[in-house]
């Protein structure tokens, strides 16, 4: 979910969506789908991004703010293929926020039997949910000293990167970071690095961290539980560790795209 507001003036925002499926491998249809029952905000199309794998669907909400739906911005979408890439189209919009106006992108599994509708609403209740579950979180924290602040955040990334099903932690949520800039070499780093993980769980194992906030000792616990059975799993096949490891602890294959 993606979220863009106009906090004073008046400004112009230009969107454009173009989904690679499977890392740019598989191609994708795009089709522009009216709403016959926009409620509440509701944009009155969504678009739907099919491939042979994944399906998925984009919503927006218009937030008018202050201002009669009258003089609500309108947003309409229009499909594009760009002039480098044979995939399928993808689609862009050009929408115009005044004061206090805001725009919200949902893109979602596509189900077909999904009749949700995507309001201003409900786009706010999740904001309100996510801010809540995130200060309880970090309420729990005991330490008052002075890196409070450094620390909190720290364990709230940590708590990110962790893969709940099996305690894996991604070196980070991104892909295609290059080793140098203008390189070959451009990482997937939504897999979990053995050696970051174990100095993960080394570092808020041998600090008082632990001590002064619950979550770390279960995360560090789910780490090493993951790190030690990938090893166990690995071993008849891999006599050293390997360096990148799946969130499922399955060794992939380094490929080149």
């Amino acid at each position: 979910m993606r979220r863009v507001e106009c906090i004073r003036g008046e400004c112009a925002v230009d969107v454009e969506v173009f989904p690679a499926f499977n890392y740019a491998q598989d191609s994708h249809t795009t089709k522009i789908v009216d709403v016959k029952d926009s409620r509440n905000g509701e944009c009155g199309q969504t678009v739907q991004f099919r491939s042979k794998s994944l399906s998925l669907q984009l919503c927006a909400t218009i937030d008018c703010g202050e201002f009669s739906a009258a003089h609500c911005p309108e947003l309409k979408w229009q499909k594009f293929t760009p002039s480098n890439t044979t995939l399928g189209e993808g689609i862009r919009t050009q929408v115009t926020l005044k004061e206090g106006q805001g725009v919200s992108f949902v893109l979602r599994d596509l189900e077909d039997d999904q009749e949700e509708h995507i309001t201003t609403t409900s786009i706010d209740t999740v904001q309100k949910d996510t801010s809540k579950f995130w200060y309880s979180f970090i309420n729990q924290s005991k330490y008052k000293g002075r890196w409070r602040e450094v620390v909190n955040r720290s364990l709230m990334i940590l708590k990110l990167l962790v893969y709940e099903p099996t305690g894996a932690i991604v070196a980070a949520p991104t892909f295609s970071l290059p080793e140098d800039f203008g390189g070959g070499r451009n990482w997937d780093y939504r897999f979990s690095w053995v050696g970051k993980a174990v100095r993960s769980a080394h570092s808020s194992r041998a600090t008082n961290i632990t001590a002064l906030f619950r979550f770390a000792t279960a995360l560090s616990q789910s780490i090493s539980s993951y790190v030690w059975a990938s090893r166990k799993r690995l071993r008849p096949t891999c006599p050293s560790s390997p360096i990148v490891l799946s969130t499922h602890a399955i060794q992939r294959p380094e490929l080149y795209l």
